[in-house]
């Protein structure tokens, strides 16, 4: 029941901050990963937000931690599990829901396909063939990194 009720709230938070983003424009950071296994990468739909779309774990950065503790935390956080190895894709800036947004691109591999999501956040996670490329149906981050890693593969 906590969680039923726990993912409108999210959901209905989510609208709200949009105002005061829409207002503030403020300057944020974080990590976005992605998770690596057997040819396939892990993603996410998020029970808020643009709920449709195959986004990558992820979030924004605490204070204190450095991104790639950020994206290890929010990894673990989201869908429960940790990197055998961890690979620096790149960062940019970008704007998004009217945050100027500093995001970091990580790449995990991990060493087997079991996951556990966080149900409050998390709507469904699924494993995708990387070789399948971008798609409409991604967020914005996971198409750029599907394009860094590939770069990165052949180079």
């Amino acid at each position: 029941m906590k969680k039923f009720f726990g993912k409108y709230i999210l959901s209905y938070a989510h609208k709200l901050i949009k105002v005061y983003w829409f207002f503030r424009r403020p300057n944020v950071s974080g990590s976005k990963v992605l998770v690596v296994h057997d040819g396939k990468m892990l993603l996410i739909r998020q029970n808020y937000g643009n709920k449709e779309l195959w986004n990558l774990p992820g979030g924004g950065h605490k204070k204190g931690e450095s991104y790639e503790e950020t994206a290890i935390r929010e990894t673990f956080e989201e869908v429960g599990v940790r990197p055998t190895s961890v690979f620096f894709l790149g960062d940019e800036h970008v704007k998004e829901d009217y945050l100027n947004v500093h995001i970091h691109y990580y790449v995990f591999e991990v060493s087997g396909s079991e996951f556990v999501i966080d149900q409050l956040e998390i709507n469904e996670a699924r494993w995708f063939k990387i070789s399948e490329g971008k798609k409409e149906n991604y967020h914005m981050y996971t198409n750029r990194v599907i394009d860094l890693y590939d770069k990165h593969k052949n180079s």
